[in-house]
């Protein structure tokens, strides 16, 4: 039983958004095109009490992508 809920961990795994912009720019590049990205932040009130800064976490992230602010098609 623990092999079959393992096996189904794997087939639900979320994605990070690293990930997600790695997919997509290599979608970028085999078809010649950019396309842009919406980011929705969920619940930042709750991260900030965890301690976390939601909104440092994902501009930190598009920095290091293609997707950096300035005049980039990524939009929060």
């Amino acid at each position: 039983m623990l092999e079959k809920l393992r096996l189904v961990e794997n087939l639900f795994r979320i994605t990070t958004l690293k990930e997600e912009i790695a997919m997509i720019s290599g979608l970028n590049q085999s078809r010649g095109r950019t396309a842009g990205i919406y980011l929705e932040l969920k619940s930042p009130r709750l991260h900030s009490e965890a301690g976390y800064d939601i909104a440092d976490v994902v501009m930190n992230e598009l920095m290091q992508s293609e997707y950096r602010p300035s005049g980039s098609p990524a939009f929060i």
